[in-house]
């Protein structure tokens, strides 16, 4: 079957109402879908997303919770989590993957390198080409730089929208 239209998250009830119209339109179905009947049953069915994770320390194993993790990063072609006590841990799990296990009301995408949680960022400061300098705790040697093309996605995640 041919796709008629796509979303993009966050979901605006506007451009959604959009897409059902052409749908509407292109498949002869004539049946009005009401936004918020539809947005009612889409948040009813919310993903459940990942409590922990469980990671390998030589012939051991470590559960982590993920209250727990401050930030995933990546750093020489390998994923660490670092927790808020400061434990650095490799993560079996790339960046990409972990994006979609992560709550995304607490967890943000700011680069290709980097997803923090919210409660991780001690300051922020802004940046040239309207970027945003971000200062973690526990803190990290590497720049943690929130894209420009993320810039303003961070802003409103930051205001929790």
């Amino acid at each position: 079957m041919d796709s008629i239209d796509y979303l993009l998250k966050p979901l605006k009830k506007a451009v959604f109402q959009q897409a059902i119209d052409k749908f509407e339109r292109f498949s002869g179905v004539h049946q009005k879908f009401e936004v918020k009947e539809l947005i009612a049953a889409i948040e009813a069915q919310k993903m459940v997303f990942q409590k922990r994770f469980i990671i390998k320390i030589g012939q051991s194993i470590k559960v982590v919770e993920v209250d727990d993790i401050a930030y995933f990063y990546t750093e020489e072609r390998c994923t660490f989590l670092m927790t808020f006590m400061g434990q650095k841990l490799l993560v079996d799990i790339p960046l990409e993957e972990l994006q979609t296990l992560v709550d995304p009301s607490f967890f943000f995408r700011i680069n290709r390198q980097f997803i923090l949680n919210i409660k991780s960022i001690a300051k922020m400061f802004t940046h040239f080409k309207s970027r945003v300098k971000v200062l973690l705790d526990p803190p990290i040697e590497i720049e943690t730089l929130v894209s420009g093309e993320r810039a303003a996605d961070f802003k409103l995640w930051l205001m929790g929208k």
